[in-house]
């Protein structure tokens, strides 16, 4: 349900640290997750980089918290994904 591989890498924050993981998304799903390493690595990013990273996170826990709080997701139980898939098109559309 999620799509083909764009090749683009999807950001993701540290609970996603680990080599031996992107190394299996990559060759199992095609997918490139890009995070920060760990503040003990060898190798760290720079200020700039972690801010950047920080302000996009900030942008998809915002739009998180739309799809949990003001469309009720987090209430949903459904039973079968094309009905979840149809009242979630109807409260983006009565949203709209």
């Amino acid at each position: 349900m999620v799509g083909r591989p764009t090749g683009e890498p999807s950001i993701a924050d540290s609970g996603f640290i680990g080599a031996d993981r992107h190394t299996h998304w990559r060759t199992a799903d095609g997918a490139r997750v890009l995070c920060p390493p760990s503040r003990s690595a060898h190798r760290t990013w720079p200020r700039a980089l972690r801010r950047w990273l920080a302000g996009h996170r900030q942008i998809i826990e915002s739009g998180n918290d739309k799809l949990l709080v003001t469309f009720r997701l987090d209430r949903e139980r459904p039973h079968a994904l094309d009905g979840f898939h149809a009242r979630l098109a109807a409260k983006v559309t009565l949203h709209n």
